[in-house]
Protein backbone atom coordinates (compact mmCIF):
# COMPACT_ATOMS: atom_id res chain seq x y z
CA UNK A 1 0.00 0.00 0.00
CA UNK A 2 2.45 2.57 0.96
CA UNK A 3 4.60 1.17 -2.65
CA UNK A 4 1.19 2.78 -4.24
CA UNK A 5 1.35 5.96 -2.13
CA UNK A 6 4.58 6.68 -3.31
CA UNK A 7 4.17 6.10 -6.73
CA UNK A 8 0.75 8.74 -6.70
CA UNK A 9 3.23 11.10 -4.60
CA UNK A 10 6.08 11.26 -7.06
CA UNK A 11 3.58 11.24 -10.03
CA UNK A 12 2.08 14.36 -8.44
CA UNK A 13 5.13 15.98 -7.79
CA UNK A 14 6.16 15.70 -11.19
CA UNK A 15 3.84 16.79 -12.89
CA UNK A 16 3.23 20.30 -10.45
CA UNK A 17 6.59 20.47 -11.63
CA UNK A 18 6.14 20.29 -14.98
CA UNK A 19 3.09 22.40 -15.47
CA UNK A 20 4.69 25.65 -15.10
CA UNK A 21 7.50 25.01 -17.18
CA UNK A 22 6.48 26.97 -20.85
CA UNK A 23 8.92 27.96 -23.65
CA UNK A 24 8.93 31.89 -23.79
CA UNK A 25 8.03 33.45 -27.46
CA UNK A 26 11.02 34.87 -29.37
CA UNK A 27 8.58 36.95 -30.84
CA UNK A 28 5.38 38.75 -30.59
CA UNK A 29 3.47 39.73 -33.34
CA UNK A 30 1.01 42.42 -33.60
CA UNK A 31 -1.27 43.96 -35.97
CA UNK A 32 -0.21 46.11 -38.35
CA UNK A 33 -1.69 48.61 -41.02
CA UNK A 34 -0.11 50.08 -43.90
CA UNK A 35 -1.37 53.80 -44.95
CA UNK A 36 -0.54 56.14 -47.79
CA UNK A 37 -0.79 59.61 -48.01
CA UNK A 38 -1.21 60.72 -51.68
CA UNK A 39 0.45 64.78 -51.67
CA UNK A 40 -0.93 67.17 -54.53
CA UNK A 41 2.48 67.05 -56.41
CA UNK A 42 1.67 63.51 -56.76
CA UNK A 43 4.19 61.91 -54.31
CA UNK A 44 3.15 59.72 -52.25
CA UNK A 45 4.28 59.01 -48.41
CA UNK A 46 4.00 55.16 -46.73
CA UNK A 47 4.09 54.43 -43.40
CA UNK A 48 3.24 51.58 -40.94
CA UNK A 49 0.81 51.85 -37.92
CA UNK A 50 1.52 49.33 -35.39
CA UNK A 51 -1.93 48.72 -33.08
Amino acid sequence: MKKIYYIYVCLGVLLLTALPVKAASEAEFGKLAKTYTLHKDGSRKCGYIRS
